[in-house]
């Protein structure tokens, strides 16, 4: 049900932003669905749903936060 596109996680300054892809069966931040090419803040405590796979988003420290990414193959999470 997740998107080989689904949705990216990116830095942006010190935040971190939730992209949605135009995925098929949606993104959703704490209950909220996202529009297609909506932009969102992501912050420490989140929910992010990507179809029907929840995800709580975890935010630490400045140096963990920039080489930390969910990243999706479109079968499964690598990194």
């Amino acid at each position: 049900k997740v998107s080989r596109r689904h949705c990216g996680v990116a830095e942006c300054g010190s935040q971190w932003v939730l992209l949605d892809f135009e995925s098929t069966n949606g993104t959703w931040l704490n209950g909220l669905q996202l529009a297609a090419g909506q932009l969102k803040i992501l912050r420490n405590g989140d929910i992010l749903q990507l179809a029907d796979v929840k995800v709580q988003v975890a935010i630490h420290g400045e140096q963990e936060a920039t080489t930390s990414l969910l990243v999706f193959d479109g079968e499964n999470f690598i990194a």
